[in-house]
């Protein structure tokens, strides 16, 4: 037999082992179920009390119960000692949960006034040391005094500003390491548009003694197309400046000739 905070009572004879236990549902579930159980010695009786005050008698079966009042003088002598309850209105009556809290609370009064003390005493220390820095922080100049603000100390808040300002350290870092990251990439894109393909890349010189800047003339990388339309231009070129040349001189005798010819004419 066993009762549990559920309410239940499970009943299982010795000599039905084997089978299904009985149950029986006795007490309420919220009020905390079975608190006690007690079986009769000489009459097939189970009596459960529960958290809700209430005390309950069960019939399970066996010796029935008389249908006549039973004597006192049959009655066990521990019973007949029993003292006789007194009559009380319904108002008074308190369930035996609310007496145990009762009970609990009487005990532990003490306690709980030796941990006010207790706690009391510690805030006092706290105070005192809380004015001494006041005191100390009103002497101080003002570039090292601290605002009234500051000597309150809130852990939960603290902790929630330190994290919130760690994550947004966190965030502005991110953002920096993408405009960084993008203002690279821009770079490169320009250095590899402009100075990687000067064959020759713009220098400039500073004079010492004034602001003149000297540079120097660059060259822009020619790309294999290019250089070889280059070649052939200057190979036009040549062969331009070669046929020129030719007849020039060519004019030249022509012109020579004559001129001995109209002298030996004269003469």
């Amino acid at each position: 037999m066993t009762g549990g905070k559920d309410g239940c009572v499970i009943l299982k004879p010795i000599s039905k082992i084997d089978e299904k236990p009985e149950q029986i549902k006795a007490h309420a579930l919220f009020f905390g179920g079975i608190t006690a159980l007690c079986m009769s010695k000489t009459r097939t009786m189970l009596y459960t009390a529960g958290g809700d005050g209430s005390i309950m008698a069960w019939n399970y079966g066996g010796k029935p119960n008389p249908n006549q009042p039973v004597s006192s003088n049959d009655m066990n002598a521990s019973v007949r000692q029993l003292p006789e309850l007194a009559r009380v209105p319904g108002s008074q009556i308190k369930l035996f949960k609310a007496i145990l809290k009762e009970e609990f609370e009487r005990k532990e009064k003490k306690a709980k006034e030796e941990f006010k003390e207790q706690m009391a005493g510690e805030l006092s220390k706290i105070k005192d040391k809380l004015l001494a820095l006041l005191a100390e922080n009103d002497r101080v100049t003002d570039i090292e005094k601290l605002e009234r603000d500051e000597f309150v100390i809130d852990v939960p808040r603290q902790s929630k500003v330190i994290s919130e300002g760690d994550k947004e350290c966190e965030d502005i870092r991110k953002e920096a390491e993408k405009t960084v990251l993008r203002l690279e990439l821009l770079r490169n894109r320009v250095k590899k548009s402009t100075w990687d393909t000067m064959e020759e890349q713009q220098k400039a010189v500073k004079s010492i003694q004034n602001d003149t800047l000297v540079f120097n003339y660059p060259v822009r990388n020619r790309e294999e197309n290019e250089q070889r339309r280059f070649g052939q231009v200057c190979q036009m070129r040549k062969i331009e400046l070669k046929e020129r040349y030719t007849r020039l001189e060519k004019e030249l005798k022509e012109g020579l000739d004559e001129a001995e010819f109209s002298s030996r004419s004269i003469e």
